[in-house]
């Protein structure tokens, strides 16, 4: 609400998450094939972050 407002719905302000959610709850009647799709698009995006991330940092801890 702090990012969008009450207009959740407004088509220029979804996000993946927001669009996994309408797919799956909305009103256009839920597709949930199209819901599976973006968060498996949504878990890669996520993955390749955390593994540039790590292979970025490289950070050991000697104890």
């Amino acid at each position: 609400m702090a990012l969008f407002g009450t207009n959740l719905n407004a088509a220029e302000m979804n996000t993946i998450v927001g669009y996994v959610y309408d797919m799956l709850y909305g009103d256009s009647g839920g597709y949930p094939s199209y819901a599976s799709a973006a968060a498996i698009i949504l878990f890669a995006v996520v993955f390749t972050i955390t593994l540039i991330n790590l292979s970025i940092s490289k950070k050991n801890v000697h104890y």
